[in-house]
């Protein structure tokens, strides 16, 4: 009974750090960008003349693929915020906005007038 139970106990601790491994890699996939492979593929096969024939055949209308691309784009644009501005960058004030008009004649004369 002993050796029963410390086989149970060493049994228990082995699976523990692997579903712990895999419930973190589980979440590192959802948090990731899915691949869009799998939808390029399917946009690829919809133009092919087995798939369309097939689509003939059976509906009698052969296939548009806008579905396809729609899922493709969709996947393509995951994540992408469109609507939201670049970051700019802080206005510099213009140099006229610093200086006044006596303060900014005396610095062009000291530059340019200087003699």
């Amino acid at each position: 009974m002993a050796t029963r139970g410390g086989s149970e106990s060493g049994a228990a601790s082995t699976s523990a750090p692997s579903e712990a491994a895999s419930t973190s890699s589980l979440a590192m996939e959802k948090k990731a960008k899915p691949s869009c492979a799998t939808k390029f593929d399917a946009v690829y096969f919809c133009y092919s003349p087995v798939y369309q024939m097939s689509q003939y055949y059976r509906y009698g209308e052969l296939d548009d693929c806008f579905g396809k691309w729609r899922e493709f784009y969709d996947c393509i644009t995951y994540g992408t915020n469109f609507h939201q501005e670049p970051d700019q960058p802080e206005r510099k004030p213009c140099m006229w906005e610093l200086k006044d008009f006596k303060t900014a004649q005396r610095d062009w004369d000291n530059v340019f007038n200087s003699k």
